[in-house]
């Protein structure tokens, strides 16, 4: 069963295109789109973000956690408005 109360209802988020997210400390990237074909987050694109935000100031001890789906929501909704590549 899809659970569509989690989708935001009326906007075809799945239609918006990935967007590059650069770590600028490591340098490293990713290519990601936040949203299903539902609408909702797609939790595998939503961990990539959290290992690439993730605190890389010591590369042997990395510490991860998870960033509020919420906050994710207002990043590329922020990227987006601003025309974001």
């Amino acid at each position: 069963m899809v659970d569509f109360a989690t989708a935001e209802a009326g906007h075809s988020l799945h239609k918006l295109k990935p967007l590059r997210v650069v770590n600028i400390n490591t340098r490293q990237a990713a290519v990601l789109a936040l949203y299903d074909a539902f609408g909702r987050i797609d939790e595998a694109a939503a961990r990539q973000l959290d290992e690439l935000l993730g605190d890389w100031r010591d590369p042997s001890a990395v510490r991860v956690t998870e960033v509020d789906r919420r906050v994710l929501r207002l990043i590329y909704r922020a990227a987006y408005h601003f025309r974001s590549r």
